[in-house]
């Protein structure tokens, strides 16, 4: 089953054969098994990972990014702010702070 939109203008667009994900909003891509990309031009390429805002990836699995320009790419981690990224796995990034959980 190929990905198909959910309301007549075509701003959400869901793939039940990809784990249901969902991107909605404009030039947003939502690849990853089970993940969600929302706002605009966001990119979401690994499974269950989410991106919200504008120009933001999560190509970390179950990475989580949102705000503007944000980056996650670490196993677990989560950016937000604006250009930030969370590339460690386990990690938390906010503007001017960064939490990391080492690795057990």
């Amino acid at each position: 089953m190929q990905p198909q939109a959910c309301c007549p203008n075509g701003c959400i667009i869901t793939n039940a054969t990809n784990g249901c994900s969902v991107a909605e909003g404009s030039g947003t891509t939502a690849s990853g098994f089970a993940s969600h990309a929302e706002g605009l031009n966001t990119t979401v390429s690994q499974t269950t990972a989410h991106a919200e805002g504008n120009s933001t990836i999560a190509s970390g699995v179950n990475s989580h990014a949102e705000g503007l320009n944000t980056l996650t790419s670490g196993f677990i981690s989560h950016a937000q702010g604006r250009d930030t990224i969370a590339n460690a796995h386990l990690s938390y990034l906010m503007p001017k702070e960064i939490i990391r959980v080492p690795m057990v």
